[in-house]
């Protein structure tokens, strides 16, 4: 991975982190004046199903903040951009497409599978 590659995703992931707490704020703020519905049951079931769709989208949030901040982890420990189970590099479009990638696309198409395909790839990568 060349040096002006790494620089550019590294100020992506700084972006996108920032990004993210922005969003984790205000949906956290959204969340907070949700009160509870004084109305009748509909307006109840309502507010409800409000603050379940607020709290999924916290979540997917949450998680995507926590796989950037990885990534940026990876970055600072010499570590990005290498696959964590066949220790391949992963290539430059996966990453450019999906920066906080951890796998190559063949190993993330083979935990897609299943275990039984995980180990029979693993087999195949200590013959090679």
């Amino acid at each position: 991975m060349n040096a002006n590659f790494k620089r550019t995703i590294k100020q992506y992931l700084i972006q996108e982190s920032r990004r993210l707490e922005k969003s984790i704020q205000a949906y956290q703020k959204r969340l907070e004046r949700m009160s509870p519905s004084s109305g009748d049951d509909a307006d109840h079931v309502v507010n409800l199903l409000e603050q379940s769709h607020t709290l999924t989208i916290l979540e997917q949030l949450r998680q995507q903040l926590n796989r950037v901040e990885a990534a940026r982890r990876r970055v600072a420990e010499g570590k990005y951009g290498i696959c964590v189970d066949c220790h391949r590099a992963i290539p430059a479009e996966r990453l450019k497409a999906l920066p906080y990638a951890t796998l190559c696309v063949r190993c993330q198409s083979q935990r897609e599978r299943g275990p039984r395909s995980l180990m029979m790839s693993q087999s195949s990568l200590q013959a090679t």
